[in-house]
């Protein structure tokens, strides 16, 4: 079953809606709705691990590592140290 995580993303996009329009807009346009859930959470909390994002967002966790994939192919995340310790980095420029 899917959380609703709206109101979380309503808070992210409310405290920094003029930094996301000038920044991101251009660079998420082509990411599918489940890949800006991913990237706006991994913004929010760095350390998230995989199965948190499954469970928040109520998709499969193959499906969350599909997204990830993706998002590192494109140059938009990296991961900075280990799967247990480490964080999730957004990349501000190709």
């Amino acid at each position: 079953m899917q959380q609703d995580v709206s109101g979380i993303f309503r808070s992210i996009f409310s405290n920094t809606a003029l930094e996301w329009s000038e920044k991101w807009s251009e660079r998420w346009s082509g990411l599918s709705k489940s890949e800006q859930q991913v990237l706006l959470l991994m913004l929010v909390e760095p350390q998230i691990s995989r199965s948190k994002l499954s469970k928040l967002l109520g998709i499969n966790p193959s499906a969350i590592q599909k997204h990830i994939e993706k998002l590192k192919a494109k140059h938009i995340i990296k991961r900075i140290g280990p799967d247990k310790g480490g964080h999730w980095e957004v990349i501000e420029n190709d």
